[in-house]
């Protein structure tokens, strides 16, 4: 029985000691085993190192294995592990079943029952518990009575309730890791594996209660145990004789440990103090030595050529950066990729741009994190089946399951049907009758159909009758085998391998098992436990997000990137440490848990330990940078961003500032700064993209260096695909040519009618004119109400609305509300009669109705503020969808525009008829006089032209001009509070005015508006009148010269306009009316045209 403790500060060759102390022994060996415990994740590294130590093939006498190993070992030797195996997901089952039965019992934990996370955190503070030593026993005799922190008394009270029937379930039922690893302590005495081991422990920072208590059972049943501890010599005495002492806390804690343990066992604590230094690296050294000190005595006078401190103008330039200095080193000092690694602490941020810029510049890179498998097919496969079955079989669901590809629908006919259910609204129990649809393809559709209903029809009256957990699971596991999802599986994990998919094989092999396993779980602990498939499905989903798959290296040779507490298991000729940030490279840990830091502290001057504080975490990471800095025997990069990809300002760690003191002349490289081209040259890929920017820039003006020609002459020789690229590029213009004059006629027709709209959609944007009337490009169709539906539905029944009006010869000033209502309402319901596929949108789900009562609302307003207008005038309503055709004259070929008047109001008086033109919108829409001169407002006012140059009568009358309008079916915001009840319904009608121009003639005002005269100010036409009767610059009117000018220009816009169109002109460009409003924002051809 022996302890020894192998101490010293980093690459102060501890472990070689082992190694050499264990091989020595080896050598005289009579019959004894040695074991070589060290952290799982470097059990393979340790061994190779062994290996290559003793130059010999392998191993037979030496065992390197981690902790969890030994526990089977003896385990498998002694015997007695005869209880179920419980994981991490099957306690969060128990603890959900505890915690729904004990809900009325909570008082702090009741209401973060549901919320994410509540019972991943639970169950990881009850195995910090465990490991700890702390059962339910010990919790109880706490005494609270001295505690004034009322809300932490309210926490152990919820924390012991649930705890301790936690206990109660599991014991001597089911075996937890750590569970199984007290039993392994109590085991250790017979284990003859252990009594004829010498026991060597390399590697390990910090141990727990379990833990140490493991090794003191070792120490006390083995013939020796060696242990190293990464720890400055002169802190074994008094931990702050030194000044950088906080990055031994963590290993000073454990040494104290280790004292103790001798102590209890009567023995004496041998030393082996490790002073010298290997560290070759004079600049590594210097880190080693001052980076964590307070004060920096010895300063690093010479210019350092082996530490590297690069800033960059954010995140991905940082990346791209690393990746050119990776390339440097393999290029130009014979690296290999595995001699180099990246490491960050802020994995997150940087993973996605290490994929995607490692993979540009071709450096083979393996990134040490495991995986999630949420968005594994197999997941979404078996999440999707409950959804469909939970949620009667909505399209969201049950397409997420067919894109699984376990479907047996090939993804074409996954697709197609797809676009078949989103255009005739196929969900719910509409997949399983069959599909009576006037489509030519119906058919085919129906076939697709069947395949799906006959899996599923007689599955969801089985669903329905399923009460727990045991029978949901196995009921899922009945699917898996009608569908081949094992064998399904193994297909594509051969089909990866094949196409050097590794990691995506690696990750699909593990899959099945591990969901198995949660299966197996899920019966072991709730086999009877009645469950709604609803709940199944949540902690179903709580239970695989928590799943992590990890993976190993497809090939030995590549870059590897890790986390920094992952970082330090190989030795690395380079190292990069990026992400060098305030608050990214340590994060100077936050509160997390059941319990706040201030509370763990509360509790441990009662004499419950507990470690995972913030303040210990903190020690922890500052020994983890300690390590990850003096671990590379060549190189040391650190970099920083000035910002995130989105423009986040990042501020340098303050290990960035320590670096300028040791390093008195270092100098922090930056990509803002590099001007030597010769850098950017890099692999073929890579350097392709600085090249564009380099000839993007020769365009705009600046010079080509000579460097970036030789590129270019490169590409043109070797690479005549890219060149080719290049040069389509450089020579590219966005401008597209007309259509020639032998295709204006196949594409827009031999007889040309169009609409005023076309040509107003002409004068927007030619292209976008071009693409919607000549190519005719359509969306995917969706059973769902659009912006153009509602217009529709609003014109037709407004329409039938001012026919009934003018058929019933309906005196409008008498008229009143409740006869209005009825009448709108009678209208509706025929035109949604009338219209089958729009009132099924309005049907097709809960915002879709909600919709319909909006529309019954605002047609409801529009027709009363219809009536309220004419009331106030002595206009009348006489035509609606009134025809217009006009042809275009003095062009090419002959153009006939088409269109209907929404309404025409008329005036008769004697030998004339004024009318006004009134066109319904469904928006709030303005008349702007620049926009007709523009032709982008033109239909009104061409309508206009058309009755009065005509020359036909309307009633027998002359046609005289009175007013264009717009009026809007809105339901405008007005600010109550700002109003009395009795002026709201005011407010609201002016807002509801008629938007437009009106002829400047008083008689024609104050027949449109009556009350004009008195008010001074008009609420149905935008006209108003000074003191002096005199009207304000804000009327919009327009006297009889005036609108026959209007007419006239109207009229030659659209002539012009129609020789352009017959000129095939098509081009890019859609009017700005200002610095803010382009017709682009809300174009469907934006990726087209690309503008």
């Amino acid at each position: 029985m022996e302890l020894k403790l192998v101490t010293g500060r980093a690459k102060s060759g501890k472990s070689n000691y082992l190694y050499n102390d264990a091989l020595n022994k080896l050598k005289v060996n009579n019959g004894d085993n040695f074991l070589y415990i060290v952290p799982e994740q470097m059990t393979y590294s340790t061994e190779l190192d062994i290996i290559n130590k003793i130059s010999e093939d392998g191993l037979l006498d030496m065992q390197i294995i981690s902790f969890k190993k030994l526990e089977y070992m003896v385990f498998d030797e002694v015997g007695g592990l005869k209880l179920q195996d419980i994981n991490d997901y099957g306690k969060i089952m128990l603890l959900k079943q505890i915690c729904d039965k004990s809900l009325d019992e909570l008082v702090v934990y009741k209401k973060a029952l549901y919320k994410d996370g509540f019972l991943r955190e639970f169950n990881s503070f009850v195995k910090e518990l465990k490991k700890n030593k702390i059962d339910v026993s010990t919790l109880e005799n706490i005494d609270t009575s001295s505690l004034k922190n009322e809300l932490l008394k309210r926490k152990l009270t919820d924390i012991i309730n649930i705890y301790k029937k936690m206990e109660t379930v599991t014991k001597n039922n089911f075996f937890d890791d750590q569970d199984k690893t007290n039993y392994f302590i109590n085991l250790i005495e017979k284990s003859n594996l252990i009594k004829n081991s010498y026991i060597y422990i390399d590697n390990f920072e910090s141990l727990v209660g379990q833990r140490l208590e493991v090794i003191k059972k070792l120490v006390e049943n083995s013939k020796g145990v060696t242990i190293s501890l990464n720890i400055d010599n002169r802190c074994l005495k008094n931990l702050e004789t030194i000044d950088d002492y906080e990055i031994f806390k963590v290993t000073y804690d454990t040494y104290i440990q280790y004292k103790k343990i001798a102590e209890d066992l009567s023995i004496d604590l041998e030393i082996i103090k490790l002073d010298k230094s290997y560290i070759n690296n004079t600049e590594i050294k210097a880190i080693d030595e001052n980076m964590f000190t307070v004060s920096t005595t010895a300063k690093y006078l010479e210019n350092p050529e082996n530490v590297i401190a690069f800033s960059s103008m954010n995140t991905y330039t940082e990346i791209e950066n690393v990746c050119r200095k990776i390339l440097n080193l393999v290029r130009d000092k014979g690296y290999r990729y595995k001699d180099i690694a990246v490491v960050t602490s802020a994995m997150d941020m940087y993973s996605i741009n290490i994929k995607k810029v490692f993979t540009q510049f071709d450096i083979p890179f393996f990134i040490d994190l495991k995986k999630d498998i949420m968005n594994n097919p197999f997941v979404k496969y078996i999440l999707s089946i409950l959804d469909m079955l939970n949620f009667n079989f909505k399209h969201q669901s049950v397409f997420e399951y067919f894109k699984t590809g376990f479907s047996g629908l090939d993804y074409g006919e996954v697709d197609k049907l797809e676009n078949f259910a989103l255009e005739f609204g196929i969900e719910g129990n509409k997949w399983f009758k069959p599909f009576k649809i006037k489509d030519k393809n119906v058919e085919y559709y129906e076939e697709l159909r069947k395949k799906f209903a006959d899996d599923f029809g007689k599955l969801r009256k089985e669903f329905s009758k399923l009460k727990t957990s045991e029978d949901i699971t196995i009921f899922l596991y009945n699917i898996f085998k009608m569908h081949n999802i094992q064998q399904n599986i193994e297909k594509k994990v051969d089909e990866f391998k094949h196409k050097g998919l590794y990691e995506l094989s690696f990750i699909n092999t593990q899959v099945w098992n591990v969901i198995i396993e949660i299966f197996e779980q899920i019966i072991l602990t709730s086999k009877d436990v009645e469950i709604t498939p609803i709940q199944y499905r949540k902690i179903l989903e709580a239970g695989l997000s928590e799943i992590e798959l990890g993976i190993i290296p497809p090939t030995l040779d590549k870059v590897v990137v890790g986390d920094l507490d992952r970082a330090f298991i190989n030795n690395y000729k380079a190292i990069f440490l990026i992400g060098a940030n305030e608050g990214v490279l340590l994060s100077y840990g936050e509160d997390k848990g059941l319990l706040l830091d201030e509370e763990k502290d509360t509790l441990k001057a009662l004499g419950l330990q507990l470690l995972n504080t913030s303040t210990y975490n903190n020690y922890k990471e500052k020994h983890i940078l300690y390590k990850v800095l003096t671990k590379p025997t060549d190189y040391l990069f650190v970099s920083y961003a000035l910002s995130t990809v989105d423009g986040k300002a990042l501020q340098p760690s303050l290990y960035i500032d320590k670096l300028k003191q040791i390093f008195i002349n270092i100098k922090i490289e930056s990509d803002l700064s590099n001007n030597d081209e010769l850098n950017f040259i890099m692999t073929k890929k890579a350097t392709l993209e600085v090249l564009i920017e380099r000839l993007r820039e020769f365009i705009e003006g600046k010079p080509l260096s000579d460097v970036w020609k030789d590129v270019y002459s490169w590409y043109e020789r070797n690479c005549e695909d890219l060149a080719y690229i290049i040069d389509s590029g450089f020579n590219y213009k966005n401008i597209v040519n007309d259509i020639k004059n032998t295709d204006i006629d196949k594409i827009y027709g031999e007889y040309m009618t169009m609409s005023v709209s076309k040509l107003e959609n002409f004068a927007s944007c030619p292209f976008k004119f071009f693409l919607d009337f000549g190519i005719k490009p359509y969306p995917r169709k969706e059973l769902k109400v659009e912006y153009y539906d509602i217009g529709n539905i609003f014109h037709e029944c407004v329409e039938k609305f001012t026919n009934i009006i003018i058929n019933k010869s309906i005196d409008v000033k008498v008229v009143d509300k409740e006869n209005v209502t009825k009448s709108m309402e009678m209208c509706i319901n025929e035109v949604l009669s009338e219209n089958l596929s729009d009132s099924n949108a309005l049907e097709y789900n809960e915002r879709n109705k909600y919709i319909k009562e909006k529309i019954k609302r605002l047609l409801d307003r529009a027709a009363w503020t219809m009536v309220s207008q004419l009331k106030k005038g002595n206009f009348e309503p006489k035509f609606t969808e009134f025809e217009i055709k006009k042809e275009i004259l003095g062009i090419s070929k002959k153009i006939l525009l088409e269109g209907r008047v929404d309404r025409v109001d008329v005036l008769e008086d004697g030998e004339n008829a004024y009318i006004n033109i009134v066109d319904y919108k469904s928006s709030k829409k303005d008349m702007v006089l620049s926009d007709v001169m523009n032709g982008l407002q033109l239909q009104l006012f061409v309508y206009l032209s058309s009755i009065i140059k005509s020359g036909e009568k309307i009633n027998e009358l002359i046609p005289k001009i009175s007013g264009v309008f717009y009026f809007n079916i809105d339901d405008p915001f007005i600010d109550g509070d700002s109003n009395s009840n009795e002026l709201y319904e005011d407010e609201i009608f002016k807002e509801l005015s008629l938007k437009g121009y009106v002829l400047e003639d008083m008689n024609i005002i104050k027949n449109i508006d009556s009350d004009i005269e008195n008010a001074k100010s008009s609420n149905v036409i935008p006209v108003s009148f000074k003191s002096d009767n005199t009207l304000t610059k804000a009327s919009k009117v327009l006297n009889d010269n005036e609108y026959m000018l209007v007419l006239d220009k109207v009229d030659a816009i659209a002539g012009e306009l129609s020789n352009k169109i017959l000129d095939g002109k098509i081009d890019i460009n859609p009017f700005r009316k200002d610095s803010n409003k382009t017709p682009c924002s809300y174009c469907d051809y934006k990726t087209v045209c690309q503008f």
